[in-house]
């Protein structure tokens, strides 16, 4: 699953704002979300990041 999707699932879950780290931690515990990266927290927080600045983004 994709950085985005992994991201909308578990916010979706959590019903409330959860910072990056805790986004990551919780997909890859879940199975959404499989990465070799060294700092997937930080590529989720670019990620995220870069989608809420588009006026249709769905975070």
């Amino acid at each position: 699953m994709q950085f985005k999707d992994a991201a909308y699932e578990i916010l979706k879950k959590a019903g409330q704002p959860l910072h990056p780290k805790e986004i990551v931690t919780r997909a890859m515990e879940a199975g959404l979300l499989e990465t070799l990266g060294r700092t997937p927290e930080a590529t989720m927080a670019a990620m995220l990041y870069t989608d809420t600045i588009n006026p249709d983004s769905r975070f």
